[in-house]
């Protein structure tokens, strides 16, 4: 049995939910926008908070640069008080299957966003990699951002087009992760996973289409080994990312997840 509890909110487009069960009540963050590379999406609204599961819900649109923008992914450390969150932005559009799409969002407000106050109030994290992103004017839409629950100060993020960047020290400083064999300029969108010091990382191509491989760091993300690419079969046709004829929407078809 399912109980709506967004239904009378000013947007029902959701890219990012988060669940903070270390509070009691759980805490519920809601990202509004979907930031999925689609040709059939929408902005959002900002974040959404609820602290009574779902009852009632207050809009953070951090003084307007959330709104228009669409959210990939919120991460919460939940090591701090008041909790520290992690937010992936990126472009907000209205499109439709028609082929009628223009831009909501301010390009600027792409990237990675901290919050040290329970998503009250955010700020702008700085990514050099960020600045002229190849395919916009502005910053380059951030895909997805982990913090690794063990050991919640180092934190993994991918940046559409130009790779994956970590930190070691909460999201103070970053750096760009290089993998073994692979140019940072062929990646596209990205998505990354973390648990007690072990990373995954999947790379999917700058065209959009096939996966570039499957990484594993066993190290904090020091170094880096390829692992073998999952794969199905399909009516006895193999699918594993890899090849473009597979139709794999690597921009699209992303989640990456650790069962813990």
């Amino acid at each position: 049995n399912f109980t709506s509890i967004f239904d009378s909110q000013p947007t029902l487009a959701i890219g990012a939910l988060a669940l903070d069960a270390t509070s009691n009540p759980p805490t519920i963050y809601v990202g509004t926008g979907e930031a999925d590379n689609s040709g059939d999406s929408y902005y959002g609204l900002g974040v959404f908070v609820s602290s009574d599961l779902g009852n009632t819900w207050a809009q953070r649109t951090n003084a307007g640069a959330f709104l228009d923008v669409s959210f990939a992914r919120i991460a919460i450390d939940t090591s701090k008080s008041p909790r520290k969150l992690f937010a992936a932005a990126s472009i907000g559009s209205s499109s439709d299957r028609a082929g009628n799409s223009w831009l909501e969002g301010n390009m600027f407000d792409n990237g990675l966003w901290r919050s040290t106050d329970g998503a009250n109030t955010w700020s702008h994290i700085p990514l050099p990699t960020q600045a002229g992103c190849p395919s916009f004017e502005g910053n380059c839409p951030a895909d997805d951002v982990a913090i690794d629950p063990i050991f919640p100060a180092n934190l993994y993020a991918s940046i559409y087009q130009f790779g994956v960047v970590a930190s070691n020290n909460g999201g103070d400083s970053w750096h760009t992760i290089n993998f073994p064999g692979m140019a940072n300029s062929s990646i596209g969108r990205a998505s990354v996973a973390a648990l007690g010091g072990t990373v995954y990382v999947a790379l999917g191509a700058s065209d959009g289409a096939e996966y570039l491989g499957f990484f594993k760091s066993t190290d904090q993300g020091n170094s880096w080994t390829a692992e073998q690419m999952p794969t199905a079969t399909v009516g006895g046709i193999v699918f594993d990312g890899i090849i473009s004829g597979n139709f794999s929407q690597a921009d699209f078809d992303q989640a990456l997840v650790i069962d813990p």
